[in-house]
């Protein structure tokens, strides 16, 4: 299902400009790291956390730890109607995660200080850091837990922060 930046902000408008938006079930998890226009027609929302879908599996690529207080690093929807709001981007649909298959959404819920965008997938973060991914799987529930594996500059995570950790492990591990 694919959707537009317009349909988009018709679900986050009539929420509170001033909370925080998360893209988890859970403050700590997914924040917006930058937009990225991808050809003529996508714009993609990319995380301070790399996720994408290898053939039917979701893959979380590189875990940061979350921060101590999340809701001080996260936009506010005020802040997404503003880099949103250009009339040359209403017409483009919305791609979240890594590729254009990755997370699909399914609405916004509006908690008492914040705002999750949630996904067909519940994404949140675990008590240890990790992140866990619930999702139906050919006809399955399936859940998984993506451990922390390290800790990246999120600038880094565009070239995929994983790929750059196993970059630098000595040979043999």
């Amino acid at each position: 299902m694919s959707l537009t930046i317009a349909e988009f902000l018709a679900h986050l408008r009539p929420h509170n400009s001033s909370k925080p938006v998360c893209f988890c079930r859970c403050p700590e998890g997914l924040q917006f790291f930058q937009f990225k226009r991808r050809g003529p027609q996508f714009l993609q929302i990319e995380f301070n956390e790399s996720i994408y879908l290898n053939g039917t599996r979701l893959i979380v690529e590189f875990i940061s730890p979350p921060p101590e207080d999340p809701k001080t690093e996260a936009r506010t929807v005020a802040d997404f109607l503003d880099g949103l709001g250009e009339s040359e981007l209403q017409p483009f649909e919305l791609v979240f995660g890594g590729d254009h298959e990755a997370l699909k959404f399914s609405g916004v819920e509006d908690f008492a200080d914040w705002v999750s965008v949630n996904f067909e997938q519940r994404v949140y973060r675990g008590e240890n850091g990790s992140f866990i991914v619930e999702e139906t799987r050919d006809g399955q529930p399936v859940r998984e837990e993506f451990p922390l594996l390290g800790t990246c500059d999120p600038s880094e995570a565009r070239t995929g922060a994983f790929r750059a950790i196993r970059e630098h492990r000595p040979p043999g591990e």
